[in-house]
């Protein structure tokens, strides 16, 4: 499985997909993410039991450095920040064990453990952590689980700004995390924002909505996916500063089946995939850009075809970065399964696509 690079310069025209051949090997491409300046970040095939054991990170300029977590396999990527450093979990192996934990690499061979221990009392140890997101200024998100004193655990959310960690009481963890380091996460009140200046704000989520997952945040716009309890399927939506929360809906679309949100850049453009059921039982997913969420200005696009008699025959959005470049993956009709990077501006009105 090949993955793509991009740096802005590559990625100017409307439909400019091109393959990176890391010198390491494959990266694995449904866990690529990208940063404003065109670095991008993969796991590393092979290792403990066949699986992913670890990273591999390509600079704008493409230089390649592969990086693992001590005594650990890396499982998942969530992000990188401007200054190129990878977050993410690894499964840490020891004497009782495999336990995940949250890590930071910022260089070198080997990852570092984001350090949780200010945030446990007397008597308490780390069960595990998590990571959920970084943004761009380095600040990250997640989860960690702890011991009790008296017996039993407990799960709460974290946030690391400057190296400096705050917990929060918040069983599902902080998602997300804004430029003023404002924290954000989902409760059964609704989308909880914890704010610096210590006071809290609750934002609507969609009627019905569960299983909430925050996909990003742009001055104080959070977009997220959640389970339509009627349907069954995954939906998105758009929550405002203002307190208005509104699904996202695919327009002039029939047998839509799922919507999922994958980001929202620095211009308030919101990108993600839908997925479209024909009459037939065929399906298809397809990438979509929101230019203006609020107007409706939508536009859809594939990834293009490979060559001479291969189709593309699903296409999934997995982010946005800080310059509005647009990726993600596509699978192709002879098994493969590629990813892409491209711009925002990506596709035609929607009307005029078949």
């Amino acid at each position: 499985m090949n993955v793509v690079t991009a740096t802005p310069s590559d990625v100017g025209s409307p439909y400019d997909y091109s393959v990176l051949l890391s010198a390491t090997g494959p990266l694995i491409a449904r866990d690529a993410v990208i940063n404003a300046s065109g670095a991008i970040a993969g796991l590393v095939q092979g290792g403990y039991y066949s699986g992913f054991s670890g990273a591999a990170v390509t600079d704008a300029a493409g230089t390649t450095t592969t990086f693992t977590v001590p005594n650990g396999q890396i499982f998942d990527l969530v992000g990188i920040d401007t200054a190129g450093h990878v977050v993410g979990t690894a499964d840490v192996y020891g004497l009782n064990g495999s336990f995940p934990r949250a890590f930071v690499h910022t260089g070198g061979a080997t990852a570092t453990e984001i350090d949780l221990s200010g945030l446990l009392a007397d008597g308490s140890t780390l069960l595990s952590s998590q990571a959920i997101a970084v943004d761009p200024a380095g600040a990250v998100a997640g989860t960690y689980e702890y011991s009790l004193e008296g017996g039993g655990t407990a799960t709460r959310g974290f946030v690391v700004v400057a190296g400096k960690a705050r917990g929060f009481d918040l069983a599902g963890g902080i998602q997300a995390v804004d430029a003023a380091g404002n924290a954000y996460g989902v409760g059964n009140d609704g989308l909880l924002v914890y704010r610096t200046d210590g006071t809290e704000d609750v934002l609507a989520l969609p009627e019905g909505a569960s299983d909430v997952s925050l996909k990003g945040i742009d001055d104080g716009v959070v977009v997220g996916t959640y389970t339509d309890l009627d349907s069954g399927t995954t939906q998105s939506f758009v929550s405002t500063p203002d307190g208005g929360s509104r699904a996202l809906v695919i327009p002039g679309k029939t047998g839509v089946v799922d919507v999922t949100v994958a980001g929202i850049a620095a211009d308030g453009t919101v990108v993600g995939s839908y997925t479209v059921v024909a009459k037939d039982g065929s399906s298809l997913t397809r990438g979509f850009v929101y230019t203006d969420y609020a107007d409706g200005s939508f536009r859809a696009f594939d990834a293009p075809e490979p060559g001479e008699g291969v189709t593309v025959t699903r296409t999934v959005v997995t982010g946005v970065n800080a310059e509005s470049v647009v990726f993600g993956t596509y699978a192709t009709s002879d098994g493969g399964e590629h990813a892409f990077t491209t711009r925002t501006t990506v596709g035609a009105p929607v009307s005029e696509i078949p």
